[in-house]
């Protein structure tokens, strides 16, 4: 987020801070995308953090269409 490379993300994904991101590319093109915002929330709960993402991005993975 805190270089030119990667500063579009912030306005991109309308983020304000370090963030995980899930996001589905088509043609360099981001269609869609999803902020795992609970991160923050559960990073010192490793096994309910796990879950979160893993659960996060299962259901995201089976709305991109390959």
């Amino acid at each position: 987020m805190q270089t030119p490379q990667t500063g579009h993300f912030i306005k991109d994904f309308g983020l304000f801070t370090s963030s995980l991101v899930l996001a589905e590319v088509k043609d360099g093109r981001t269609v869609k995308y999803k902020n795992l915002a609970r991160v923050w929330e559960l990073i010192r709960d490793e096994a309910a953090f796990r879950k979160y993402v893993h659960n996060e991005t299962d259901g995201f993975l089976k709305t991109v269409k390959f």
